[in-house]
């Protein structure tokens, strides 16, 4: 995920070089391609939005990769990273690629109506299976604050 977000996130940072070099000097970029991707907006667009999805992965795996890594840093790295998908436009194709890849987790939450504790009960998972995250939730949602 590091060298994927550092790709993309390099890509937008050098947009304004790509747009002088096919300003200046058009003729060094000699793949069609290439040369009509680094003209399209959309291309950046896409780019800036994967970048921003894969940061917090990026800097949640660096957390957790640590020795004096705990819960609770995995558990504020997953709340900023929902909020990251959150801020993606609804339409857009990211972010329904992304939320229909954490089903069963992509259930609407409504607080009016239910408590944290009865939506992570609301997922379903196989019979044969156990979810841990499930499990973790739920567990984290018994402790009563004091």
């Amino acid at each position: 995920m590091g060298t994927l977000y550092t790709t993309a996130d390099s890509i937008t940072q050098s947009k304004p070089v790509f747009y002088w070099i096919l300003e200046n000097y058009p003729e060094v970029i000699t793949n069609k391609n290439v040369f009509t991707l680094l003209q399209n907006e959309e291309f950046y667009s896409n780019c800036y939005q994967i970048a921003s999805i894969l940061k917090p992965v990026k800097e949640l795996t660096n957390i957790l990769e640590a020795r004096n890594a705990n819960l609770a840093n995995c558990f504020i790295g997953l709340i900023k990273l929902s909020a990251k998908i959150n801020q993606i436009q609804f339409g857009n194709p990211w972010k329904s690629i992304i939320i229909s890849n954490v089903a069963p987790y992509n259930l609407p939450y409504d607080a009016h109506r239910e408590t944290p504790m009865k939506w992570w009960l609301s997922i379903n998972v196989q019979e044969d299976e156990t979810d841990q995250l499930q499990e973790l939730a739920l567990l984290l949602f018994s402790i009563v604050p004091s």
